[in-house]
């Protein structure tokens, strides 16, 4: 992209010269996809009984370990050092004293790697101690090399955890639905978060993939993941295959890495293939076959293969326009001209499915493209199909924070030319602060419908809440300023 043999290309919040992480897109990710793979490259190495395998595993064996260095992530660390010492168990004394060459010469190297390339890693496990022995008060966060003067990432994970807790305790048994962290979160938000680095970001996930199933589907739904892994762990360790212990060891280790994270495609592609070869190894003396008469009639076939080929056909078209609109929506986003408003129409029309972040992300864009538009009847058309968009968008997730934020943005925007939504304006920005009580912004998008609906009393009283949860954000201060002035 730059001409040059360099990762200048990359921003700074993502330097691969401080972690690398491949095209998984988050150094923790590959963490956790490499301590999958790396028991097993370890146990081939050692028990191979061609010298051809044993160098390709040995070389592998080498290659993954000093990625996982090179990520510099603390739970992949743990979780590797968990599952070497559990491999080599498993792996037993007396191959490990047969092949004493080969395990000398990787535990040489091994520490060799650490030695050169692991004191960025050495350096964030050390901080991420001292994080934690101290007053772990947000208001003075720790900073670290890799974050560039951030808030210490151990110091906001127990942040999140708390927020994922209280999302449980709220709803027990069932949790708040599959993958609504992004926004039952909001509601559940320790206000220590206002004094971290990272308090504007939004959290999909719990950075703990156990609370996060805690809190998405409940006790009934982490029960039911704590069985399934209970039972691989089961068939794993009873098997007297040694691959079979092996991958306990794996998964073990990887678990490891998601207690501190989360799992996602990769990682659980892995996982999963992991768990169903612990079962066929277990089983796979105890296999039965069995046939079923009704397909020896041909028709029954024929009229079987047929439903498979267009069932495949239909939900391969869905996949299709689920690609290609999502390939739209990013060519909308990275253009501000009015052609990217037909980009979002386009991907619209193509979504499979009714997308309530494509209606709202529509809806604000065309609000925004309103003081660009002169001809009246083109403007009154435009502000109309924003605030269908819009409304579409609340009707399909009206408990969703971001959704709804994004929304009352749109309704900011179109208070002068669609007056007659003022009132659901100021409805939408009172639902925000009860939506996100802890959170900041939501009080600075009331504020400002409250501003443009002239009550400059109302918006005083928001933003000064706003100060309360988070004393230094300049925006709040301006506006405060704005209107004690003008009053």
């Amino acid at each position: 992209l730059t001409g040059k043999f360099t990762s200048s290309c990359w921003q700074k919040e993502f330097d691969p010269t401080l972690r690398i992480f491949s095209t998984l897109g988050q150094p923790n990710w590959l963490a956790s996809y490499l301590v999958l793979l790396l028991p097993l490259s370890l146990y081939k190495t050692i028990t191979s009984k061609s010298p051809e395998a044993k160098y390709i595993f040995f070389a592998s064996s080498i290659i993954i370990f000093l990625a996982l260095v090179l990520t510099n992530s603390r739970a992949g660390a743990i979780g590797a050092g968990t599952a070497i010492i559990l491999s080599l168990f498993f792996t037993g004394l007396g191959n490990l004293k047969e092949n004493r060459l080969i395990s000398t010469s990787l535990a040489i190297i091994f520490i060799i790697i650490i030695v050169i390339f692991g004191t960025k890693l050495t350096s964030r496990i050390k901080e991420g101690v001292y994080a934690q022995s101290q007053n772990t008060s947000a208001a003075k966060p720790v900073q670290t090399s890799l974050t560039s003067g951030g808030t210490e990432s151990g110091q906001i994970r127990l942040i999140v955890w708390k927020g994922a807790g209280d999302i449980f305790t709220h709803w027990p048994i069932l949790g708040s639905g599959p993958e609504t962290f992004v926004s039952s979160y909001y509601l559940f938000r320790p206000a220590a978060h206002n004094q971290t680095s990272e308090w504007e970001f939004f959290y999909n996930k719990a950075h703990n993939e156990f609370l996060n199933y805690l809190a998405n589907i409940g006790i009934l739904g982490f029960l039911s993941y704590l069985a399934f892994l209970a039972s691989v762990a089961f068939l794993s360790l009873k098997s007297k295959d040694g691959v079979n212990k092996i991958i306990f060891a794996s998964i073990f280790g990887y678990l490891i890495t998601i207690f501190f994270g989360f799992s996602v495609v990769a990682t659980s592609t892995i996982f999963t293939l992991f768990a169903a070869m612990s079962v066929f190894v277990a089983n796979q003396n105890t296999i039965k076959i069995y046939r079923l008469k009704l397909l020896d009639n041909s028709s029954v076939v024929f009229a079987s293969l047929a439903l498979i080929i267009l069932s495949g056909v239909y939900f391969s078209t869905v996949i299709a326009r689920m690609y290609f609109a999502e390939t739209l929506i990013k060519n909308a986003q990275s253009s501000s001209t009015f052609s990217s408003l037909i980009t979002y129409r386009n991907a619209i029309t193509t979504d499979p499915v009714k997308n309530p972040y494509l209606l709202a992300d529509f809806a604000y864009n065309l609000a925004t493209s309103l003081p660009d538009v002169e001809i009246p009847d083109s403007k009154h058309r435009i502000g109309t199909q924003a605030l269908e968009s819009a409304n579409e968008a609340i009707k399909i997730a009206p408990n969703n924070f971001l959704i709804n934020q994004k929304v009352a943005k749109t309704f900011l925007l179109l208070i002068d030319q669609e007056t007659q939504i003022t009132s659901r304006a100021q409805e939408l920005g009172s639902k925000l602060t009860r939506q996100a009580p802890t959170y900041p912004g939501a009080y600075i998008t009331y504020a400002k419908i409250q501003i443009a609906t002239n009550d400059k009393d109302g918006a005083k009283k928001t933003l000064e809440k706003s100060l309360m949860l988070k004393p230094d954000l300049p925006e709040a201060q301006d506006l405060l300023g704005q209107l004690t002035i003008n009053k």
